[in-house]
């Protein structure tokens, strides 16, 4: 699956789950932290949402407090 597919879907959940703030196609993206691989949702305010990305492409939201500490929360009450 392509990181635009990828980036739709997890936006489409962000914004099912009461999220405001508009993601920034260009601040989000795919990492790897500790061999998982997570995509990132952000904006110019900070990260907006973590999900883990499966070998089959499912995401999967991450509570705030399991998110590595790299990706701290910056906007914390934009859901």
């Amino acid at each position: 699956m392509t990181k635009a597919t990828l980036l739709d879907r997890a936006t489409r959940a962000w914004f099912r789950a009461g999220g405001t703030d508009q993601p920034s196609t260009a601040l989000s993206g795919l990492h790897t932290v500790a061999g998982k691989q997570l995509l990132v949702l952000a904006n110019i305010k900070g990260t907006l949402d973590v999900f883990t990305v499966s070998q089959r492409s499912n995401l999967r939201r991450l509570s705030h407090e399991q998110w590595p500490a790299t990706f701290s929360i910056t906007n914390p009450g934009s859901i």
